[in-house]
């Protein structure tokens, strides 16, 4: 699912990065013009928010996590809370195996 997500997000941008190479004049043209600076608006909010969120727990995101949270957002964010999930998982059970 995560896939897919990040596959229509990553076609949105291609979109929007041709409406603005070669201008549309559809509906669909003046909405991307629109909707894609809010989109990107938004996900850069999410990335300034997240990084805090990361530093605050002592671990500093990457460049290329800061990129696709820009990108893909959302999509981006689950995965990485998934791996979060993992490592916490596998350090807390090297905490019960040491007991």
């Amino acid at each position: 699912m995560l896939y897919f997500g990040k596959g229509l997000t990553l076609l949105f941008w291609l979109a929007a990065i041709y409406n603005t190479l070669v201008p549309q004049t559809s509906p669909l043209g003046n909405l991307l013009n629109w909707v894609a600076p809010a989109v990107l608006v938004i996900h850069s909010i999410e990335m300034v928010f997240f990084s805090w969120r990361f530093a605050a727990v002592g671990r500093r995101l990457p460049m290329l996590d800061r990129v696709q949270i820009v990108l893909f957002g959302g999509f981006y964010l689950m995965r990485l809370f998934k791996k979060e999930q993992a490592v916490k998982q596998i350090s807390m059970g090297d905490s019960n195996s040491a007991s």
